[in-house]
């Protein structure tokens, strides 16, 4: 019996050791896990905010712009720039480009007399403008849920621009209670 106890633990042991280690990010989806960053940041938990974005940039690619981004925020105001640079060259690494305004902002100042700063805005420069010369306009028509021909309806048009694209711009329309 103690043999057959013995047997069963060293399996045990050796099953969950073949396993590996196990996920412990929290989140599921991209709006919870942001929701959590923007609550961390606005009550100064930077350092966990950092950590909690930096576990991020790998789950949610399609949101790489706006994760190195604020990333990089939140290391410049932790005094910790290198890593907010390695944040940005991931993105651009990747052909991601930021916003040509957000390098402007006050949350920007920590990187103001860094000497990686220009190399940044230069991949960043170029990036943006070879994503300009191949992009043209889109078109996206909603229509409410229940359409009918003979309702009348109001319009609404929604211009974008700056950074993001159509698909997440256009889930909060229904939240905003522009159409219905």
């Amino acid at each position: 019996m103690n043999r057959f106890i013995m047997i069963v633990a060293v399996y045990t042991l050796g099953t969950a050791a073949c396993a590996g280690p196990q996920s412990t990010f929290p989140f599921d989806d991209y709006l919870s896990m942001r929701t959590h960053f923007g609550e961390l940041y606005q009550n100064g938990n930077l350092e966990e905010a950092a950590e909690l974005m930096e576990a991020a940039l790998p789950r949610f690619p399609d949101h790489l712009e706006a994760n190195a981004f604020n990333l990089a925020i939140v290391y410049g105001q932790l005094g910790e720039t290198a890593k907010g640079f390695r944040a940005m060259h991931t993105a651009l690494d990747q052909g991601v480009w930021f916003n040509i305004y957000g390098f402007g902002s006050p949350l920007f100042n920590p990187y103001r007399d860094q000497d990686g700063l220009e190399t940044v805005m230069a991949r960043n420069d170029s990036l943006r403008l070879a994503a300009q010369a191949n992009s043209a306009p889109d078109l996206k028509v909603v229509l409410p849920e229940e359409y009918s021909a003979d309702r009348t309806y109001p319009l609404f048009i929604a211009l974008h621009g700056g950074g993001g694209n159509m698909e997440d711009f256009s889930t909060i329309w229904p939240y905003q209670g522009y159409y219905g």
